[in-house]
């Protein structure tokens, strides 16, 4: 964790790093130098201050300083974590990541959105992966989460939830029975279509 004086020392060493790459202006050094070259007399020149980029740092650090208390009670919520690391696992299982290394298109042939085979995707079958995955993870944790705490309709939420289990996972086989019918293979797994 880092206290206060670490967070300042931190700040400043980063406006200091981030002042020392500031060009200067390259028409008035030219200038200077041509001029130079003409006279006899040396010309004093130093480059004004950047007054912009200092109050742009100076408000910046004042303001990283006084959200720092709300973003580092947002960083220790658990809660945060966990939504975070959902989101990246059912974006990244989706096939997000095979198809922007692969550069894929998002749409095939005729505008279709699933691609034939197990080892290729269009930029559109991402799309319906997420929703499932999505669909799936939030109707498991309705199971696991909400149910157990409302017992007066425990009954119906468990059978509608557990409902929607099963249209998911069976929506999953379809999708990857109809990838490899293109192929002429027989992929034998079935739940309810």
């Amino acid at each position: 964790m880092l206290h206060p004086p670490q967070v300042s020392l931190l700040l400043s060493f980063l406006l200091s790093a981030f002042l020392a790459k500031a060009a200067p202006d390259d028409a008035a050094d030219a200038s200077v130098a041509h001029d130079q070259l003409r006279t006899p007399i040396p010309i004093p020149y130093s480059a004004p201050l950047d007054y912009t980029l200092m109050t742009t740092a100076f408000l910046l650090t004042i303001a990283s300083l006084l959200a720092l208390p709300f973003l580092l009670s947002a960083l220790r919520n658990r809660w945060t974590w966990a939504v975070a690391t959902a989101f990246l696992s059912i974006v990244m299982t989706s096939g997000f990541m095979f198809t922007r290394v692969r550069n894929s298109p998002p749409f095939g042939r005729d505008r279709q959105w699933v691609a034939i085979g197990p080892q290729s995707q269009y930029g559109g079958e991402v799309y319906i992966i997420t929703a499932l995955y999505s669909i799936l993870g939030f109707a498991f944790l309705m199971l696991t989460m909400v149910i157990p705490r409302q017992p007066a309709v425990r009954r119906a939420q468990l059978y509608f939830w557990s409902l929607v289990i099963a249209l998911g996972y069976s929506t999953l086989v379809a999708l990857f029975k109809f990838k490899m019918e293109y192929l002429e293979r027989i992929y034998p797994f079935k739940m309810l279509f």
